[in-house]
């Protein structure tokens, strides 16, 4: 065979070996790609969005919006504003209520509700602050009904009893039912907030004193021991090179000090070992203390229930010398019988900085006929006032809206009546940024009415508690 026959049968061998590896090679199965993971911030399923179209929005959180939209997903507010400026989500319900105004949702913030106690009562001394109420709830349907009703879509339940009672548990309506509701469903918060007593005595001062100076020393005592024991040690102070300068030092005192050369040790002889600084040991925690510790860390809420002004003047030294702890104090006193008379008491409100809780009722003056608004001689002296409806029981607070109007009839701003049902409230309970207002962000807690809030003819049509509708006054959409 020639050498270029021999060198064309070497080529066709050599192609031949190499399509037989690739086909080889594309038999095989192609390389494993990495799964694609999802990204950290996809929502794991959308949540339903729902606009709701109203004649006009009073958010509290800032002024009113007329021909207002509320955008609201999954149960968070995500959007408020004119209709004209807001940008409705692709998909979104479109709830067309272009005659009815929009309100955040009431809060109560001192109930006594499903068998928590009959009355407040605030007599005795005890500290029981880490004890819950939701062993003790026994609510009813009709009891649920009325609360869902009544347009309170936040319920603070306050336990009975002087000194440290106990933790305020959080309620919120659930949907009307015929069956017994689930207390689990209806608790949102076992420890929303520190509950405090106080009935005038001198038994009772002392011992509010006694478990505030116990709580303090407990804080002290932690900081203490977290700081290790050891006070730092002081710089000694900077001097220039050139400030440097040997002190001087007077003849007689250098020949006395020639004169006592120093003390040498004896042979053999031990010196004296310094006394061994004992750390600083962790303080023993008592449960039954720690909420109040929180409330004065101001970690926790807290409210002081007062039964008068006089209550006040008697508490008043206890906390002069409190420096930030200033709980809301909500006066339990019955107006009609001529009390609580906080009129006299402005001065020391205001000095002390406190937020009062009081009933929308008017005080009767005694002995007399006249009546006086006290609620708006607190809002005119800058004092923060909070209104509190009926504490008993939930069909009380049916009438809370025209006890309210009352207090506009006689002279109360509706911007500071509407606010004092819902922010303020809100703020005395810590849930300032959740609920309280119709903003972004804030739970969609919302009541639609037929007209003005607190005008005597207006129905409340819908409530809407966590973007979920719990009550409607249109038998079809119940």
């Amino acid at each position: 065979m020639t050498p270029h026959a021999t060198d064309s049968v070497s080529k066709v061998l050599r192609l031949a070996a190499l399509l037989c590896l690739a086909g080889t090679l594309l038999a095989q199965d192609p390389p494993a790609q990495p799964e694609a993971t999802p990204e950290a911030d996809a929502p794991a399923a959308s949540a339903p969005v729902t606009a709701w179209f109203v004649r006009r929005a009073y958010t509290v959180s800032g002024a009113p919006v007329d021909n207002a939209v509320i955008v609201v997903t999954g149960d968070k507010i995500t959007a408020v504003g004119p209709e004209a400026s807001v940008e409705i989500p692709a998909g979104a319900t479109r709830m067309e209520k272009r005659s009815w105004m929009a309100t955040p949702g009431f809060v109560h913030p001192a109930a006594q509700f499903f068998g928590t106690s009959e009355r407040m009562e605030l007599s005795g001394s005890v500290l029981k602050g880490d004890e819950v109420l939701r062993g003790r709830l026994d609510p009813s349907v009709t009891e649920v009904r009325q609360l869902a009703e009544s347009g309170f879509t936040t319920v603070a339940l306050f336990p009975s009893g002087g000194g440290v009672p106990g933790m305020i548990s959080l309620v919120k309506p659930v949907p009307v039912a015929k069956t017994l509701p689930d207390v689990a469903a209806l608790v949102r918060d076992d420890r929303a907030a520190l509950a405090l007593g106080f009935e005038p005595g001198t038994a009772t001062r002392e011992f509010m004193i006694k478990t505030l100076a116990q709580a303090r020393k407990y804080i002290s005592d932690l900081e203490a021991f977290q700081k290790g024991g050891a006070k730092p040690e002081a710089k000694p102070a900077e001097t220039k090179p050139e400030e440097a300068k040997p002190a001087e030092t007077k003849p007689a005192e250098a020949k006395a000090a020639e004169a006592k050369p120093a003390e040498a040790a004896k042979e053999g002889e031990k010196k004296p070992e310094e006394p061994k600084k004992e750390a600083a040991k962790e303080p023993t925690q008592d449960p039954k203390l720690m909420p109040l510790v929180e409330a004065l860390r101001a970690k926790l809420p807290a409210v002081l229930a007062l039964t008068s002004a006089a209550a006040l003047l008697h508490a008043e030294p206890i906390f002069a010398a409190e420096v930030a702890f200033r709980p809301a104090l909500l006066f339990t006193g019955m107006p009609m019988r001529g009390g609580p008379d906080l009129w006299r008491v402005l001065p020391q409100l205001k000095r002390l900085g406190f937020t009062v809780v009081l009933s929308p009722q008017l005080s009767q003056v005694p002995f007399v006929a006249t009546r006086r608004c006290t609620q708006v001689m607190l809002l005119d002296a800058g004092i923060p006032l909070a209104l509190l409806a009926d504490q008993r029981a939930p069909g009380g607070l049916a009438e809370f809206r025209a006890q309210v109007l009352d207090l506009i009839r006689h002279g109360m701003d509706p911007n500071d009546a509407l606010r004092s049902c819902t922010q303020t409230p809100a703020d005395v309970l810590g849930l300032g940024a959740s609920v309280g207002a119709l903003a972004v962000g804030r739970n969609a807690d919302v009541l639609l009415f037929d007209g003005e809030p607190f005008a005597p003819a207006t129905r409340l049509v819908q409530v809407i508690v966590g973007g979920t509708q719990i009550y409607s006054a249109s038998k079809e959409d119940n």
